[in-house]
């Protein structure tokens, strides 16, 4: 009989196969059980070697078992090594990872973990920071998005705000300002001049037919303030404070 095979009685002339964990040599009239050494697998009546990121403890083993995500192993090892990787980076897929961009990774993690959408962080982080907005813009995706046009945002808003009734601003604004009116000639009763007012409005004030004017000519004032400027030849504008009874 021949290698891997056997013939155990004298009158018979057929020769049985060994099985694939078993070995013998020709003329045998057994077979013998094959036993490996550490890190390699019985196999077609052998030993094979297990690959890298595998292990086998040998003896009578027929396989070779993976080794986990977090851990690897060189070729014919006999059990496997945990990964030690440093901040920054994710063990998986037996190798150590460098986090992306907005993720990170303390030592030890089996993977890299996003940053919240207020936050960022480059490659290879071990911590993700807050994203500091200016007014204007608002904290999304990682980063300051503008603010559009009739809409507003303060230092690190997390939206853009509408603006009211009444209301508009330019993109990238930290307030809504009113739409500019015009305030009649010689008017000042301070009352009147609340009432037509809505929050934030901006009002420009003139010097009426036959009047000069003292330094500028427009005078701005918003809600909580009013002008006063007297009969003579020339026009006075200043802005003062109403009376809180009013306002």
């Amino acid at each position: 009989c021949g290698v891997n095979t056997y013939n155990n009685q004298d009158t018979s002339s057929g020769c049985s196969s060994c099985s694939s964990t078993q070995t013998s040599s020709e003329g045998s009239r057994s077979c013998s059980d094959v036993v490996c050494g550490t890190g390699k697998k019985i196999e077609n009546h052998g030993c094979t070697t297990c690959p890298n990121n595998t292990f086998s403890p040998g003896g009578e083993s027929t396989k070779c078992d993976p080794c986990q995500g977090n851990e690897t192993s060189s070729e014919g090892a006999g059990s496997c090594d945990i990964l030690n990787c440093s901040d920054g980076n994710a063990a998986y897929n037996h190798i150590c990872n460098l986090c992306p961009n907005n993720t990170f990774a303390k030592s030890g993690d089996t993977r890299c973990t996003s940053c919240s959408n207020v936050q960022f962080s480059g490659i290879g982080a071990a911590k993700c920071d807050n994203v500091s907005c200016p007014a204007g813009k608002k904290r999304e995706a990682h980063s300051c998005s503008i603010c559009p046009a009739n809409t507003w945002a303060g230092v690190n808003a997390t939206t853009c705000t509408s603006c009211g009734a009444n209301e508009t601003s330019a993109s990238q604004s930290s307030r809504c300002h009113g739409v500019c009116k015009s305030i009649p000639t010689m008017w000042n009763a301070t009352t009147q001049l609340n009432d037509i007012l809505n929050e934030h409005d901006i009002l420009t004030l003139s010097c009426g037919d036959g009047y000069s004017n003292i330094g500028d000519k427009v005078v701005t004032c918003v809600k909580g303030e009013t002008y006063s400027y007297n009969e003579q030849p020339a026009c006075k504008k200043d802005c003062v404070s109403l009376p809180d009874s009013i306002i």
